[in-house]
Formats: structure tokens, C-alpha cells, sequence
């Protein structure tokens, strides 16, 4: 028969196990989480050619079941014609956007200056540029600056790598997506892969579709943008239309972005009624883009909630930057198939209006 105080002893070492226990498991939680940070940024770039291989397939699918041509031929000439179009956009409007982004360059910093000195002439403006650091306060040692010209360098090369690694498994998943989809159903129990060919076809569809409605929005805004700044007399109204058209693939935050320059030339050569019209013009632009131009699209395309689009915006941007929030629509729409079909409709039993599927798109 153990003794009281055994009993206690027995019972010390107890807690003291459960407590060794529960900081084990908390610092494996810990180091999963880290685990899963760093491998996260390496699956975005893998969902970004993903992507690319959904923008490539779409048409060369289009031209094997139309004209039966080989797959590995029809994806060459796809490519083929999206290089030649880039080679006409650069030369026919490459040397233009690049003089007027060049001569933005120059106008921001004078745009900026001015709207300093209109800021001191109103109290509330004394005291915005009174909480504004001075120059010599913010201009860096030439140490610093060496050492933010090789961070500049490094962050250059890496992004550089980073799209051509994207490209390239972009390109090789576009050749045969079938093989590389059959492998990643054989992970899968033989009872659950039919289900996971539904989810997979689901989810490519709404991403290609998706591809579609925001290429509309883009070439649609810049085009409208441009146009509106040429009506007004607006300098550099090509290079601001193309920043437009090019930062509206992100959407809410991309057209807030691109209106600061348009905004800040306005304010260096016209003051605050020209500014008044280039704000008119990029909210018409938007408005056009949102009330007519992408409901029509949306019969066939993907729509989500503003909030779900923001909110997978700001989760993304605030661990992974610019990267982050480009892809953070097409991640949720991914996110959003799977959820609607693993969970809602398998799970839960009921039945839901999933993006990706061609009878419920809309």
C-alpha cells in the first residue's frame, strides 16, 4: 500500500511531465509555423505558375480541340503570339510610356514640392509638415546608401530569379498538366480521386475564368483612364493610363495606387481644379469598370465580395508585400472552390453555388 507522500511524489512528477509535454508541443508549434512562413513565400511563387500554365492552357486547349493540332505545337504558337503582341505593344507603344514614366519621374519631386508650400500656407498644413522629418534628418550616410544600392541589387536579382523560376515551371506544367495532375491524385485514396478530379477541374476553371475578367478590367481601365487624362490636356496621359490599366489586376487597392501620381501632376500643373477633374476621371474610369464592363463579364467570369478580397489582400500583403497582394484573389478564389466542395458540400451535405463550376458560374 504507497503512502501519502509517494502519492504526492507521483502526482509532482505528473505535473511536471504534462508541463514539460505542453512546452514541447508549444515549441513544436512554434517551429511548424516558422516552417510553414518560410515554405509558404516558395508556394506562392509555384500558385503564381500555376497560373501562368491556367493563362497558357486555355487558349492552346482552344486550338487542339478546334483545329486538332498537337498540344506541344499549339502551346508554341500561343507563345509564340504572346511574345509577338508584347513585341508590337513595345514598339509601337514601349518608346512613348517609357519617356512619359521616365519624364513622371522628374514631375513627382517638383508635384511634391509645391504641394508642400500650398500646405504651409493653411494651419493644418503647418502642421502636417511640422511631423514630417527634415531632409537632413532622413537623407542617409553614403555608408547607408551603399549598403540600400546592394539590398536594391540583391532584391532586383532575386525577383528576376523569381520570375524566370516561375515562368519556367509555368511553362513545363502547360506541355502535359495531365501527368502532373495524375501524380497529385495519386496522393490521394483511391475511393477519393474522382472527387478530387471535380475539385481540381473546379478550381482551374474559375482561375482561368477569373484570368479573363481581370485582363477585360485592365485593358478597359487603361484604356479609359488614358483617354480621360488626353480629353483634360493632362501630361504623360499614356504612361498614367498604362499604370492604370496595369495596377487595376489588383483589385480596390490597385486603382487607389495608380490615381497618387496622376493626382500629384495634377496638383504641380493645374492646382486643385485639374486635380479635381483627374479624380473625377479615375473614379469614372472605376465606375464604368465596376457597373458595366465587369458585370457583363461576369456571366462568365468569377466575382467575389469586396470584404473577402481585402481581407485576403491585407493577409497576404502584411507577411509577403507586393507578391502577397497580387496573388491574394486568385488564392482566394482557389481557397473559396475548395471550401465550397470539401466542406460545404461533402461535409455539411448542403448545396452551394461554387464558382468554378461552368453550370453555376455567374
Amino acid at each position: 500500500m504507497s503512502s501519502p507522500g509517494m502519492n504526492d511524489r507521483y502526482a509532482i512528477n505528473r505535473r511536471v511531465v504534462r508541463g514539460i509535454m505542453a512546452v514541447g508541443a508549444y515549441i513544436l508549434f512554434l517551429v511548424s509555423v516558422l516552417l510553414f512562413w518560410r515554405v509558404f513565400h516558395a508556394f506562392l511563387l509555384i500558385f503564381a505558375a500555376i497560373l501562368f500554365a491556367v493563362c497558357l492552357d486555355a487558349p492552346t486547349r482552344w486550338l487542339v480541340n478546334r483545329f486538332s493540332i498537337p498540344r506541344l505545337l499549339s502551346l508554341g504558337l500561343v507563345i509564340a503570339a504572346m511574345l509577338a503582341l508584347i513585341t508590337v505593344f513595345v514598339v509601337l507603344a514601349g518608346s512613348p510610356i517609357s519617356q512619359q514614366i521616365s519624364l513622371l519621374g522628374e514631375r513627382l519631386p517638383q508635384a511634391i514640392d509645391l504641394l508642400k508650400s500650398q500646405l504651409a500656407d493653411v494651419s493644418w498644413g503647418k502642421t502636417v509638415l511640422s511631423s514630417v522629418p527634415k531632409p537632413e534628418q532622413i537623407v542617409p550616410s553614403f555608408s547607408d546608401i551603399l549598403s540600400r544600392l546592394s539590398l536594391i541589387f540583391t532584391t532586383t536579382v532575386g525577383a528576376f530569379a523569381n520570375l524566370m523560376i516561375v515562368l519556367l515551371i509555368g511553362f513545363y506544367l502547360a506541355i502535359n498538366p495531365r501527368i502532373y495532375a495524375k501524380g497529385l491524385m495519386h496522393l490521394l485514396p483511391m475511393g477519393a480521386r474522382e472527387r478530387g478530379w471535380d475539385v481540381m477541374a473546379a478550381v482551374v476553371h474559375a482561375l482561368r475564368w477569373w484570368l479573363l475578367g481581370r485582363l477585360v478590367a485592365m485593358t478597359a481601365v487603361g484604356l479609359l483612364t488614358a483617354l480621360g487624362l488626353w480629353a483634360i490636356g493632362m501630361p504623360m496621359a499614356l504612361a498614367l493610363g498604362f499604370i492604370a490599366g496595369l495596377l487595376s489586376f489588383v483589385p480596390y487597392i490597385g486603382p487607389i495606387v495608380s490615381a497618387v501620381p496622376a493626382i500629384l501632376v495634377a496638383l504641380a500643373d493645374g492646382g486643385f481644379l485639374e486635380t479635381g477633374y483627374v479624380v473625377l476621371i479615375y473614379g469614372a474610369a472605376q465606375f464604368l469598370e465596376g457597373s458595366l464592363i465587369t458585370p457583363v463579364v461576369q456571366k462568365y467570369s468569377v466575382a467575389l465580395p469586396p470584404a473577402i478580397l481585402i481581407i485576403a489582400q491585407f493577409l497576404l500583403a502584411v507577411p509577403f508585400g507586393p507578391v502577397g497582394i497580387m496573388l491574394a484573389t486568385p488564392f482566394a478564389v482557389s481557397v473559396i472552390v475548395m471550401t465550397q466542395m470539401l466542406y460545404v458540400e461533402d461535409i455539411l451535405g448542403d448545396s452551394v453555388k461554387v464558382l468554378g463550376r461552368p453550370d453555376t458560374v455567374g
